[in-house]
């Protein structure tokens, strides 16, 4: 009988957080970019500074995010998604546009990658830049958990 008390509130007491996000890139805008003179998609979230998610060469971007782990989510309602493709720096090899994502870039030690790609060369979103936005709800889940799942489609100026 304790153990199957124990058990019980073990199972409830497990809280996790989902988090799915689609960025999308739809050719008519990406058509603005080629492989010699390509963009990176930034995405933000969460109230997070805007990071690199993969290169734009002209062709569309179908860009997923997902994790999923143990936790709480924020006590936020809701989520503001956002994205910009903005044009990459001279100083970065185009040979990113033959990457699947930024975080896949070698090397791979986060470190050395980001003094080969300095995040912080990129340009800053301007009006000027495609960008596009959604607000999304989080769902809650037993305890504290909850998903946040959205799409966001980059839309031309």
């Amino acid at each position: 009988m304790r153990w199957g008390l124990f058990a019980l509130v073990l199972a409830g007491c497990e809280s996790g957080v989902t988090i799915d996000l689609s960025w999308q890139v739809p050719e008519a805008v990406a058509s603005g970019t080629s492989r010699e003179a390509p963009g990176v998609l930034l995405t933000r979230w969460g109230g997070d500074e805007a990071r690199p998610a993969v290169a734009v060469c002209g062709e569309a971007v179908d860009y997923a995010e997902y994790f999923d782990d143990f936790g709480c989510k924020p006590d936020r309602k809701e989520e503001l998604l956002e994205a910009w493709v903005v044009p990459m720096p001279a100083t970065w090899d185009p040979a990113l546009c033959d990457e699947a994502r930024y975080d896949d870039v070698e090397p791979t030690d986060p470190e050395a990658r980001d003094l080969a790609y300095p995040v912080a060369e990129l340009p800053a979103p301007t009006d000027a830049d495609p960008y596009g936005s959604a607000r999304v709800a989080w769902k809650a889940t037993p305890i504290c958990g909850g998903i946040l799942r959205g799409e966001v489609v980059v839309t031309a100026p």
